[in-house]
């Protein structure tokens, strides 16, 4: 019996992977795009089909523009090897093969004859070769059953290529239509629909759970014109589908009929990560796969706080949920707890399948309340499990009483459970809704490499320790649930010492009880987490406090690095830091006073990295370093103190921060003695201070020398250079040359990791770039300034944006903006202005910049995949500059009578109602963002009258959010260089009286970077102009 596959995987117009169990010479893979995120005509192309590791991306044609970029789209994939395909009672239902073939030219079609007769047969054709670069597709024709049947297809090129295409490797299957199940009960559901250009519903007939797989294919070829099918609102019940001729067609075609093959995911995927939180709620969004109809289970994986609690949920929804830590108040009232690491899985609801394909449990949601405690609610399960392990979850809020969810009687197709209020309470519950996954007991490889460790201990109220057999990481996500009600006293699970190994596990009753509890099986699930163990980012700082968000460490003890990125201000300057937890930090630049009492500075770009306490491995789960804190005091500017590392590394970097603020006096962390098992650091004020400070916090991090890929696949370099009081003169050459070339501007933290000039010093960054940056130390004002060369550790890392985490394949400024920033010396004339205009522009600054020529520009580059051009200098002439100036000039409209920038004008000038006018401005710039692309923006800073036309801004808006009745547009802001945080905040309120429009809608808005506003934001005008490719000499 030939086995089939089928999933969904994440791709955008860039080649990406797709693991498959094996390699297989006579392989079919059959892939559609089932999500409508970009809506350019597009079809998925693919290679290395027969490979256990083949390629797959989303390929735009090209009929109206050089554009090939796509928004990351989810790819269905059905995947069966060359032969008949069976269903699970033997009987042949289709069958599937490979042919060879070129195609000479737009008229040639080729027969395929099928080795059974089939009575109603549909079929589906792939190109899985990519010999020929042209943009195509296979295209079907006569399909028919009965004695000899057979199909016809030919290697579809779009009306503007030539039609002729080299040889390729066509994979096709065809299947009788109907409803089948396959091996195992799997349904498989295949027909046929009328469809047109326009979007039409499909119903399956059948429940294919959680974000099914949809493959379609036109079957006729009624209307000449190129065609692919797009589908989206792929869900268990059905889907939208419809025919997507070439974009300079212009759409319209005539009804064909869409052959479809719908099914479950064969395989799953279960996400895991660690959030730490208290008793008050914490927002969690979710990264990587996020299913329609999502399923999470949680636990509280650390024992910080000892009294009874449990993981709470509320606001399950697709892109998040809210979570936080319930006590119970059977003791006293007080409900507030430490903070923990609370551990989650997450998945669809439906059958769950491992990366083989292979049953291995299901997931559901049902809600339902409590009527009394001694009400059981019995779940049926649609498999038969031979050692199934069952973990519920409330997922919802409805009822404020702690509750959680308990379980019994499971066995190989059923269990029970309630909503278990405590023992105090009275044992009825609001509804709510409760998630729920059962799994086979082992050790499951899932979909995209992650593995999940499904077990049962036997354990009481005293801790019991599990072993893990599974790669689940060193730093795993647990959760468990009782299976069983031996004792009849309320009780959840808790957790300690979770490592790679194992951990530590119990019940816990009610306070108010005796804590004694008769023995239960517990079942557990553990797995690795699917991101990286660290967040890095850069935060903009003056000499005032300013908050800062760390999300991606969730740990109770998160360990903070920071370095000032930029010199733009050339007093000796450190970073101070106070209130580091998971959820963020403060901190300020600290200048000393050695030469005067002045203490300002002016913005700097601050570098921070961050990771949690503990041993720190590769994403081969090799020990690469550690990180820690040390608790100490300075006595005197003499003293030393000593860190002894866990493990033993042949070439260790060390880096240590002051993370608290109990001392005042200037001081930053000093190093020496890096070596394999220790460091001396210690707390190291200024030469014009005593030296001896106050107890303060020190967190520290030790990396093995050179490059390593973390967790999340987040690629780390940990170097060294030698640098004394100077910078390279050299702009072109920096000190730091990177073994690795970041694809982003990246984040560098340095520090001194010697002591060979025993003057007090600080290390400096500038021309931080994706291929290296440039160091110096930094003695106080009041010494000379001289000082003997010192060898300065550095760690580079990607640029994560703190506090929300966004994906490596969308628009990011660190990655896709200019190295340089906006400050050009002198601009060329402004050619043939209008009367109108020019007559009401007084003064043209002639270093007004080219933010709209950066932003566009940044545009082209991005939307035709092309890299941006390197160098961190401004260029003030020569080819890049010209096509800045020549991009600025579009975004002002020049070629059609310079439209935008006399709305610019306009929105300038007082006797314009500009924040009532911005209103259709902003929704026009949301309606674009929406289409997946990134949009030019004006920025009114400033009225005639407060300042200069030119004192105003243009950006590239790449996405926006909404929180709050707010919306959140991300921008690539050109004054920024490398800058991710950047957003403009909007509020659309009602005028007031005195307003244009009493009862209408105006903005108010401002620009922030990060938790710091820069300007309030007057008004908005969108000035979008379509990509264009640029020369290719730039």
């Amino acid at each position: 019996m030939v086995e089939q596959l089928s999933g969904r995987v994440a791709a955008s117009h860039e080649w990406g992977e797709l693991e498959l169990p094996s390699a297989a010479s006579d392989r079919v893979v059959l892939a559609s795009i089932d999500t409508y995120a970009g809506h350019n005509t597009a079809d998925v192309r693919m290679r290395n089909a027969e490979s256990e590791t083949m390629e797959l991306f989303v390929e735009e044609e090209r009929s109206a523009d050089d554009e090939i970029r796509h928004n990351v789209e989810e790819i269905g994939f059905f995947a069966t090897e060359a032969g008949p395909i069976t269903d699970q009672s033997g009987t042949t239902i289709g069958e599937a093969g490979v042919v060879t073939t070129d195609q000479t030219d737009e008229g040639e079609w080729h027969t395929v004859s099928l080795e059974r007769e089939f009575t109603s047969p549909v079929a589906f054709a792939q190109v899985m070769s990519y010999n020929g670069s042209d943009p195509c597709h296979v295209r079907l024709r006569s399909v028919s059953g009965g004695y000899g049947s057979e199909f016809e297809f030919q290697i579809e090129e779009w009306n503007y290529l030539d039609g002729q295409h080299t040889t390729e490797r066509i994979g096709y299957v065809v299947l009788e239509w109907g409803t089948h199940q396959l091996d195992g009960g799997v349904p498989l559901v295949v027909g046929t629909r009328s469809e047109t250009d326009a979007w039409s519903d499909a119903l399956f007939g059948e429940d294919l759970g959680t974000d099914p797989v949809l493959i379609t294919r036109c079957q006729t070829r009624n209307g000449a014109h190129e065609v692919v099918t797009r589908n989206r609102r792929v869900s268990g019940s059905g889907a939208a589908v419809r025919l997507q001729e070439e974009e300079a067609r212009g759409g319209a075609h005539v009804s064909e009929t869409v052959g479809y093959l719908a099914m479950p995911q064969l395989r799953s995927a279960m996400p895991a990560e660690h959030v730490a939180t208290t008793h008050e709620r914490a927002g969690v969004r979710f990264s990587g796969a996020r299913p329609s109809d999502p399923v999470v289970i949680a636990s509280i994986d650390t024992y910080n706080g000892t009294n009874t609690a449990d993981a709470r949920l509320r606001n399950v929804r697709r892109g998040g949920m809210e979570v936080f830590v319930e006590e119970e108040q059977s003791a006293d009232d007080e409900m507030n707890h430490n903070e923990e690491a609370i551990g989650y899985l997450r998945t669809g609801t439906g059958p769950l399948y491992d990366d083989a394909g292979a049953r291995i449990g299901e997931a559901g949601v049902l809600r339902t309340d409590q009527p009394g405690r001694g009400e059981w609610h019995a779940v049926d399960l649609e498999g038969s499990y031979a050692n199934p392990v069952a973990f519920v979850q409330v997922m919802s809020h409805n009822g404020s009483n702690p509750c959680h969810g308990r379980i019994r009687n499971v066995s190989a197709d059923r269990f029970e459970f309630q909503i278990e209020e405590w023992d105090y309470l009275d044992g009825r519950h609001d509804e709510e809704e409760i998630g729920y996954v059962v799994l086979e007991e082992g050790v499951h490889d899932l979909a995209g490499g992650e593995t999940v460790e499904v077990g049962t201990t036997r354990g009481d109220d005293g801790w019991t320790n599990v072993g893990f057999s599974g790669p689940v990481g060193h730093s795993p996500v647990l959760v468990s649930r009782s299976q069983t009600y031996n004792g009849t006293n309320e009780i959840v699970t808790r957790h300690r010492n979770v490592s790679a190994s194992g951990a530590e596990i119990r019940v816990q009753e009610e306070q108010g009880r005796d804590d004694e509890h008769k023995t239960e099986t517990i079942g557990y699930v553990a797995a690795p987490r699917s991101t990286p163990p660290v967040t890095t980012g850069l935060v903009e700082a003056t000499e005032e406090w300013v908050d800062s968000s760390l999300a991606g460490v969730p740990s109770t003890d998160p360990v903070a690095l920071a370095s000032v990125e930029t010199f733009n201000g050339g007093n000796p300057v450190g970073v101070r830091m106070r209130n580091v937890g998971s959820s963020g930090f403060e901190l300020f630049l600290e200048e000393e006073q050695s030469a005067d009492d002045d203490m300002a500075h002016t913005i700097e770009d601050v570098a921070i990295f961050a990771t949690a306490s503990g041993r720190i491995h590769d994403d081969a789960d090799t020990l690469i370093g550690e990180a820690g804190v040390l608790a100490t005091d300075q006595p005197d500017r003499e003293t030393w103190h000593t860190v002894s590392l866990d493990g033993s590394y042949a070439n260790p970097v060390a880096f240590a921060q002051l993370m608290t603020y109990n001392g005042e006096n200037p001081s930053h962390t000093r190093i020496r003695n890096v070596d394999s098992g220790s460091f001396d650091v210690k707390i190291e004020e200024w030469n014009y201070l005593d030296g001896s400070h106050d107890r303060e916090e020190i967190g520290y991090v030790v990396l093995e020398e050179g490059v390593h890929e973390l967790e999340g696949d987040l690629p780390i370099e940990a170097g060294t250079t030698v640098a004394d009081h100077e910078f390279d003169d050299d702009e072109d050459n920096n000190d730091y040359s990177y073994a690795e070339t970041f694809e982003c501007n990246p984040v560098l933290v340095s520090h001194c990791q010697t002591y060979n000039g025993w003057h007090e010093i600080v290390t400096r960054n500038r021309n931080v770039n994706r291929r290296g940056a440039d160091v110096r130390v930094q003695e106080e004002e009041n010494r000379d300034g001289a000082h003997n060369d010192e060898t300065i550790g550095y760690l580079v890392a990607p640029q994560l944006v703190l506090g929300n985490r966004r994906p490596i394949d969308e628009f990011r400024p660190s990655c896709h903006g200019f190295e340089f920033g906006n400050s050009f010396n002198e601009m060329p004339n402004i050619p043939d202005l209008p009367a109108n205009i020019d007559n009401q522009i007084e003064n043209i600054d002639r270093e007004y910049g080219l933010c709209g020529g950066m932003a566009l520009a940044a545009k082209d580059f991005f939307m035709h995949d092309r890299a941006i051009p390197e160098g961190v200098r401004t260029p003030q002439s020569g080819r890049l500059f010209n096509y800045l100036w020549e991009r600025q000039l579009d975004t002002f409209d020049h070629a059609s009578g310079w439209n935008d920038l006399a709305k610019f004008l306009k929105f300038y000038l007082p006797s314009t109602f500009t924040r009532a006018k911005s209103v259709s401005e902003f929704r026009r710039v949301k309606d674009a963002l929406d289409t997946g692309r990134p949009v030019v923006v004006g920025l009114v800073y400033v009225r005639a009258g407060d300042g200069q036309l030119w004192d105003n801004h243009q950006v590239l808006a790449y996405d926006y959010t909404e929180s709050g009745g707010k919306t959140y547009i991300n921008i690539y802001d050109p004054n920024h260089p490398g800058a991710n945080d950047v957003v403009i905040r909007v509020d659309v309120e009602d005028q007031n009286w005195y307003d244009p429009a009493p009862g209408g809608a105006k903005i108010s808005a401002e620009q922030r970077r990060g938790n710091t506003k820069q300007h309030n934001v007057i008004g908005m005008i969108y000035m979008d102009k379509p990509a264009q490719n640029p020369p290719q000499s730039l």
